[in-house]
């Protein structure tokens, strides 16, 4: 049926229909709404809604694992429980007993370990250091003040890894870096000398220092740096002679810890790096006790 009316202009909608049937004005023409935006197709993988992120995540991250890290590493270790002090006769042993002292004396246990006028091996001699002053403990059979009270295990780890009985961490002044090279039967003979001596009770002075060098856990730290608890071993290119003297030197001799100088002041030295050893230390006041011209453990 025609009617007249023309359309012209989309879109053709009821509205504009009847108002053209009807004669009424023309309305201006009404834009369509706009189309609702569609997500953008992804793909059938997961989308990560932190990967613009991802440098931000990953030092936080890595913060996290280092403060766990340290966590970790600076808790109290493991306390060794305290045994009853053993009967002097279960070491009657005359050859392990002798062997121990010989092995006291070259270590000059009770050098740093006996005080002015004091019982031998009773400690409390200071030893005066730039962070304040560390005494050295009662190492007589005593089960209070002493080591009566330590099994061979928890001896056996502070030589090594320098840590106390009751789990705190040694300060390097007492030379468990150069102990830790020494053989099991070696470490058994000098426990056994001196739980085999007369115990002295000695209440010595604690030590001091300033801080943070006070927190005994941060050597934690340090041992992981500068600390090496390997037994010695012997160089297949040198002598058995050569290797005994290296093996008394280096260990219990401990010569290097006063003559041979240090990567950084009173730190040691650094896993890996090499070291001059038998150069004097302590700024000139331990002397220089290198060969001149051939170093034999340069």
């Amino acid at each position: 049926m025609r009617t007249g009316v023309r359309f012209r202009e989309l879109p053709f909608t009821p509205e504009r229909i009847l108002k053209g049937l009807r004669g009424e004005a023309r309305a201006t023409p009404e834009a369509l709404p706009s189309p609702a935006l569609r997500p953008a197709a992804t793909s059938g993988r997961w989308q990560n809604p932190f990967a613009g992120r991802r440098g931000v995540l990953a030092t936080v991250a890595a913060l996290c694992a280092a403060v766990v890290g340290i966590c970790a590493t600076v808790l109290p270790w493991r306390s060794i429980a305290p045994i009853a002090r053993p009967d002097a006769s279960v070491y009657s042993a005359a050859a392990t007993v002798e062997r121990g002292q010989q092995l006291a004396a070259l270590g000059d246990c009770a050098v740093c370990h006996t005080s002015a006028n004091g019982a031998a091996n009773a400690g409390g001699r200071p030893l005066e250091t730039p962070f304040g002053t560390i005494y050295s403990t009662n190492i007589t059979p005593d089960a209070d003040t002493g080591i009566g009270a330590w099994s061979y295990p928890a001896f056996e780890r502070a030589m090594r890894e320098g840590i106390h009985r009751d789990g705190r961490q040694l300060y390097p002044a007492f030379p468990y870096t150069h102990f830790a090279k020494a053989t099991d039967a070696d470490l058994q003979a000098l426990y056994a000398y001196l739980m085999a001596q007369a115990p002295v009770r000695s209440d010595n002075p604690q030590t001091t220092l300033a801080f943070p060098f006070n927190l005994r856990p941060l050597m934690a730290g340090w041992n992981a740096m500068f600390h090496q608890p390997g037994v010695f071993q012997a160089d297949a290119t040198k002598s058995e002679t050569w290797n005994r003297g290296a093996y008394l030197v280096e260990g219990f001799g401990h010569c290097g810890a006063c003559h041979s100088p240090a990567q950084c002041a009173w730190c040691g030295n650094p896993k890996g790096l090499p070291r001059r050893r038998f150069r004097g230390r302590l700024g000139g006041a331990s002397a220089d006790i290198a060969v001149a011209s051939a170093d034999p453990l340069e």
